[in-house]
């Protein structure tokens, strides 16, 4: 019986170890899921920044006009 208690030890342990590993790929799917729902929002805002810029830009050049139009 001797050999057989260590079997069933080893066996549990092999148990634990695997329910251990289960919960840290749950936690590492949770994380990679996190990641790719913050990515998805900055590639976003970053055409919200690009666009931003653009309307910018078109309006330092409408001040421009409006500046030179005044002044003449």
């Amino acid at each position: 019986m001797d050999k057989l208690d260590l079997i069933l030890g080893k066996l549990e342990e092999i148990q634990k170890s695997h329910e251990l590993f289960d919960i840290k790929l749950n936690t590492i799917e949770q994380k990679l899921d996190i990641i790719k729902e913050q990515t998805a929002n900055n590639t976003e805002y970053q055409f919200d920044i690009k666009e931003i810029g653009i309307k910018v830009n078109d309006l330092e050049t409408d001040i421009k006009l409006l500046k030179k139009a005044i002044t003449n």
